[in-house]
């Protein structure tokens, strides 16, 4: 089964993420990203909604973490500077 998830244009990097940390937690799935999708291959019957709610939840986490450097970089300057 094959599961396909859009990402935003413009998020490439950020699926990137995604997709890197997917492929730790399902070493046995393939994981590409491609211009407007990360795609999940090879991903059993028995494990496709497990695995959709943990590609969503990698795809939230890389964009929160993308948004939110700036804003850490600069507390950090202020804390430490």
């Amino acid at each position: 089964m094959q599961i396909d998830l859009p990402i935003q244009p413009g998020q490439f990097q950020t699926a990137q993420d995604a997709a890197d940390r997917l492929s730790v937690i399902f070493p046995e799935l393939e994981v590409t990203v491609e211009p407007g999708r990360l795609l999940l291959s090879n991903v059993p019957d028995s494990r496709a909604a497990e695995a959709r709610q943990v590609a969503t939840d990698q795809l939230i986490r890389s964009r929160y973490a993308s948004e939110t450097a700036e804003l850490r970089a600069a507390l950090y300057r202020r804390l430490l500077g």
